[in-house]
């Protein structure tokens, strides 16, 4: 991860030297991702806790997120985002309460490369490729409050996912302002999830079976956000 970000700010120097035109731009993002070891290990959980009517509200069926970053040149940009998805199960009566919550946050580190395939005078559609470098935690939390005795618990793991996309992007631009939507199909190379720390750091995540749960990014992105130019 930190080999990524110095090749980030290198590329960023460079092209601060080089371009002629500068733009920030900030989108809103939702996704679904495929999650799929995530998903069987969290049922692997419920169906381990074995409580009457234990229920699953969500799991990691959608992320949510931001994303800013630079474009060079109209073309190529620089980008940070943040996205968090996740697993929530309970139970509560007269007693008490159980709750089990997994969190999955992703913080990527990426280059895009734009096209433009129609442009009009205002309004332009492009293709975009992407490829970055995502840093995940995934915390696993168990609360309980049985007859007013109250427990919590937490385990972090951490992994390092690399990853590419492609997909397509259209703007509108109001001059001041430039109005941005795209639609992105992502693909990850997953690194096992490890525990982030305590005496079995680096320990994998696994699931009932033994195989090494991963994160389990992939899928479908979208965003919807401005771009304002900075330098023309």
């Amino acid at each position: 991860m930190k080999k990524y970000c110095f090749l980030l700010i290198c590329i960023l120097l460079n092209f601060k030297i080089q371009a002629q035109k500068i733009e920030f731009f900030s989108d809103a993002n939702f996704g679904i991702p495929s999650a799929k070891s995530l998903k069987i290990f969290h049922d692997e959980l419920v169906q381990q806790a074995n409580f009457e009517n234990f229920k699953t509200k969500e799991n990691f069926n959608n992320y949510y997120g931001f994303t800013c970053g630079l474009r060079y040149n109209s073309n190529l940009s620089v980008f940070y985002s943040n996205k968090v998805t996740g697993a929530k199960s309970s139970v509560a009566d007269y007693s008490g309460y159980v709750r089990l919550t997994n969190e999955l946050s992703g913080h990527t580190l990426g280059l895009i490369y734009q096209k433009k395939i129609n442009p009009q005078e205002k309004g332009s559609l492009m293709v975009s490729f992407k490829s970055f470098v995502t840093k995940s935690i995934l915390k696993l939390k168990s609360q309980s409050t049985i007859l007013n005795v109250t427990e919590e618990s937490q385990i972090d793991f951490k992994s390092i996912d690399f990853g590419v996309a492609a997909g397509v992007a259209y703007e509108y631009d109001l001059h001041f302002v430039i109005l941005r939507a795209y639609v992105d199909l992502e693909a990850y190379a997953y690194g096992k999830l490890k525990i982030k720390e305590g005496d079995f750091k680096d320990g994998h995540l696994t699931n009932a079976e033994g195989e090494k749960v991963i994160t389990g990014w992939s899928g479908v992105a979208t965003g919807l956000g401005v771009s304002i130019p900075i330098l023309k």
